[in-house]
């Protein structure tokens, strides 16, 4: 990726703000600014929306303040939602995804446990009835701000949805996260957690550390959001080339269709060797190339302890056939036709 803020003059007035304001941190007036308008662009309550300087700490803040006995998790995840985990609970499990959308599955844990969903590579991922077996979810929705989770009315616990602002993500600012919650009394709790446990006084009122995001970063965030429209062009663009290439080699999959914007150009290969001979012949033609989440989380040795739940066949068949390859705004069709050049001749 070639990540691009396009931080230039158009963003010196948010700086400007900040001197004149002279508050620096501390929940000051572009972080308020800053989760307002996110508020709207999620169409939610602002009082349901919290800044958080990354979106490690947000994913085991949330998992914090709403509780559970046991965790359900995914193994097919990007290792920070593991560790956020580890922070939070000894009491973790690791569950299989649905090997077509990429999605954690259901478990029947005890009662009273949650369940950490990763929605996978920016996608938009559903939740309803079929999650009532669990009191609390968090959504690790890193890279699908653009496509929020469908929270369906039937789903009866309480959810939070983490979303970040790396610099390698849409709308990215550098470092930093937004979460949401389902409702304002979470949110307070976990804006209370990101800020030593204070709440009117400098009594701490819970255990809890410092997770605050920075008013320079939160006027990059608000910088970057003004800009929202011509970025999503920028990113459907780019999306639609490597999406009809992709569709002519037949290795697309199912979240990555020409609307999708996320940052991520995944792709999903027949068999584990014909993935292998693609990435040595992109490496050969000094191309780089990813295995996105490895071999899965519950594969890394400060997740071995994990015990999985049932089986974990499906998480395999992904990691053994999926790759990434170079995406971002503005890449170019000679890049794209390259890439796909490598791909065909190495059939």
């Amino acid at each position: 990726m070639r990540v691009d803020l396009s931080l230039g003059e158009a963003f010196y007035p948010y700086l400007n703000e900040i001197q004149e304001a002279r508050v620096y941190g501390n929940f000051g007036p572009q972080v308020h600014q800053l989760e307002e308008e996110y508020a709207r662009f999620f169409g939610v309550d602002a009082e349901q929306v919290v800044s958080s300087a990354n979106a490690t700490l947000a994913i085991s803040g949330a998992m914090r303040i709403l509780g559970a006995q046991r965790w359900l998790l995914p193994s097919w995840t990007f290792s920070a939602t593991a560790h956020a985990a580890c922070q939070v609970s000894e009491e973790l499990v690791f569950g299989d995804v649905d090997p077509r959308t990429n999605v954690i599955v259901p478990a029947r844990l005890e009662a009273g446990s949650g369940a950490v969903l990763t929605a996978p590579f920016g996608s938009k991922i559903s939740v309803g009835a079929e999650w009532n077996g669990f009191k609390s979810l968090v959504i690790d929705a890193a890279a699908a701000i653009a496509h929020a989770p469908e929270i369906s009315d039937e789903y009866r616990g309480n959810w939070a949805t983490v979303y970040s602002l790396h610099a390698t993500k849409v709308l990215g600012i550098g470092e930093g996260a937004i979460a949401v919650f389902s409702n304002r009394e979470i949110a307070a709790k976990f804006r209370m957690w990101t800020n030593f446990g204070f709440h009117g006084s400098r009594a701490a009122q819970i255990e809890a550390t410092n997770a605050k995001l920075s008013e320079i970063l939160a006027a990059v965030g608000r910088y970057r959001l003004s800009g929202w429209e011509r970025e999503k062009e920028e990113w459907l663009a780019a999306r639609g080339s490597v999406h009809t290439l992709a569709e002519s080699l037949d290795i697309n999959v199912h979240y990555s269709n020409p609307d999708s914007i996320n940052p991520y150009w995944i792709v999903q290969f027949d068999s584990a060797a014909r993935k292998n001979l693609v990435k040595q012949s992109l490496e050969l033609a000094r191309i780089e190339s990813r295995d996105w989440w490895g071999s899965g989380c519950h594969e890394m040795e400060p997740f071995k302890r994990i015990p999985i739940w049932d089986h974990i066949s499906s998480t395999s068949h992904l990691a053994n056939t999926t790759l990434g390859l170079p995406f971002y705004r503005g890449i170019s069709s000679e890049t794209i036709l390259k890439v796909g050049e490598v791909i065909s001749e190495s059939a």
